[in-house]
């Protein structure tokens, strides 16, 4: 970094672009894709740094193919559910959680590689499994202007019912792994979130974009999530929901995430952020009606987002197990003779498999006993 091969014009380049970009425009960002981890990226240009305000943080982009590739099934003899449970939750929590404290980060959950390509996540959890008549290749005839489909033929097409396809449970269990990935790479590993296009909904395939095979058409981009009756549209729905909690709580600005639990054996993993609990569940198969997880702060937690909502797809092999609108955290008991005045919180969630949850505390109860509601105490 510092030796004779340093490019100094280049460094001096980069600096002077990013003070001219952000006197042009405070509000403008510069992110720098650096996968060497060069020193002082994203410090101020006054003490020495390039200036830059995100470094974009690779970590979770590399890990999310490698381990569906290398515990997710590849062909009709593996099983799916087994290499899933294989995954380690601790290992997965280093790699989302490192980045450098000073610097502000940026993350995605999958590369522009794999969305221009065909090698996007969805492809391994879900694509596989679509007949080739349901492959955005397949229909892209009957989507161009030049189709002889009516728009009455169109509708009644739209209005069919749900693929058969749809309706195995890799298909469910893919689409609930989609959407645990997405939210948890958002919320544990960086200060910034970008998608790619298509990512948004699970686009299984190579991205066909406006061009002459398609006689100019852009709609073959997005019917797969203008089609209601598969995973896509749903998909689109959570991710809008993931979207609408960052904007309203303010997730990635919050403080960095303090894990509070993380089980091996259980496939749970359950972190704060400010005032956010984030809860998730990677097991398979294995609900849990009531999980027991220490917290920090005794009082009433309130749900903000459920991946197994019905508008997100969930539903599928719960149990009839759901999350509760509200969780109250009961106080923890001090030792006999104790001379701490603080203690901790215990509360209980149901966590169906492979969901997500998000909840807020919203009333803290503090040390005295009078301010928990006796039935809780």
């Amino acid at each position: 970094f510092f030796g004779p091969s340093v490019d100094e014009d280049a460094l001096a380049y980069l600096t002077l672009a990013n003070d001219m970009l952000h006197q042009l425009n405070p509000s403008f960002i510069t992110i720098a894709d650096d996968v060497t981890v060069y020193p002082g990226v994203c410090a101020p240009t006054h003490q020495g740094g390039l200036g830059f305000d995100l470094r974009l943080n690779t970590a979770a982009m590399e890990m999310w193919p490698w381990l569906l590739h290398h515990a997710w099934p590849g062909g009709e003899a593996r099983d799916g559910q087994k290499h899933l449970e294989e995954w380690s939750m601790e290992e997965m929590m280093m790699t989302l959680l490192q980045q450098g404290s000073a610097e502000h980060t940026l993350v995605c959950a999958e590369s522009h590689w794999q969305a221009v390509a065909g090698d996007p996540l969805a492809h391994v959890l879900i694509g596989r499994y679509m007949p080739d008549d349901d492959a955005p290749s397949a229909r892209t005839r009957s989507l161009t202007p030049s189709s002889s489909s009516s728009p009455s033929t169109a509708a009644a097409a739209a209005a069919a019912a749900t693929p058969a396809w749809y309706q195995q449970p890799q298909v469910h269990r893919g689409t609930a792994l989609y959407k645990l990935i997405r939210l948890i790479t958002l919320a544990a590993a960086g200060d910034a979130f970008l998608s790619f296009m298509g990512n948004e909904f699970g686009h299984p395939h190579r991205l066909h974009l406006s061009s002459r095979p398609h006689e100019g058409s852009s709609q073959c981009c997005w019917q797969l999530q203008d089609d209601a009756r598969g995973p896509f549209a749903q998909l689109a729905a959570f991710d809008r929901a993931v979207m609408a909690l960052d904007e309203r709580e303010g997730v990635l600005a919050l403080d960095k995430p303090h894990m509070r639990h993380v089980s091996e054996e259980h496939r749970v993993v359950c972190f704060t952020r400010g005032a956010l609990l984030f809860l998730f569940n990677f097991h398979p198969s294995r609900c849990f009606a009531s999980f027991s997880v220490a917290l920090p702060r005794a009082g009433e937690y309130t749900l903000l987002l459920d991946s197994e909502a019905p508008e997100y797809g969930g539903g599928h092999g719960t149990h009839g197990i759901h999350a509760p609108p509200t969780v109250h955290a009961t106080p923890t008991p001090l030792p006999p003779h104790s001379q701490s005045y603080r203690r901790g919180a215990t509360a209980s969630f149901a966590l169906p498999a492979l969901t997500a949850q998000v909840y807020r505390l919203d009333r803290i109860w503090e040390g005295n006993p009078a301010s928990v509601p006796s039935e809780l105490v």
